[in-house]
């Protein structure tokens, strides 16, 4: 009885901190690091929902277990049912 591990399907279409907001914070001036510090973002909102176990940011995953018994406790919050599978 154990939680596989969780597959996201569909990744949040926008992060928690936008790039103005991070540059603005890490007194960043110009557009030559956009790109890495919009992949640094994503990588630290994913860390910190792998570490807490909490998304933080809406997306679609897949959970599965093992065993009935499981879902007792999901492995990961907050969680809404898929609308349009049955």
């Amino acid at each position: 009885m154990s939680w596989l591990p969780v597959t996201t399907l569909v990744e949040p279409s926008d992060e928690p901190v936008t790039l103005a907001e991070a540059k603005a914070n890490a007194f960043v001036d110009g557009n030559d690091r956009d790109e890495r510090i919009a992949a640094w973002i994503a990588q630290a909102r994913a860390r910190a929902e792998e570490y807490t176990g909490t998304r933080v940011m809406e997306q679609m995953v897949l959970l599965r277990c093992s065993s009935w018994a499981d879902l007792c406790r999901l492995p990961i919050a907050p969680v809404r049912p898929d609308p349009f599978r049955r």
